[in-house]
């Protein structure tokens, strides 16, 4: 299986950062970076960019940003009861 459908079979499960993708697959983060460059490309998968002094994050294209407004939910109170995750 190549490099890219294994990136893509990770990502189903919500964005990930390149430390975490590389670790993962048993690759160099410069080998995973370059990856996900050439999926970017082909329009395959969407950055996610978290301000300045957060590492960025992938994701399969078109899932990004509701995968991560998500996440950031279940971060609060409000969020966690209103997606039944635990109190």
């Amino acid at each position: 299986m190549s490099n890219a459908k294994r990136i893509t079979a990770l990502l189903k499960d919500g964005p990930m950062k390149n430390r975490e993708i590389a670790k993962c697959m048993g690759l160099t983060e410069r080998q995973t970076v370059a990856t996900l460059r050439h999926m970017h490309s082909r329009g395959d998968v969407e950055r996610i960019d978290h301000g300045p002094n957060k590492a960025s994050q992938w994701a399969i294209a078109g899932q990004g940003a509701v995968k991560a407004n998500l996440a950031e939910q279940r971060k609060t109170l409000i969020g966690r009861y209103l997606t039944g995750a635990p109190l």
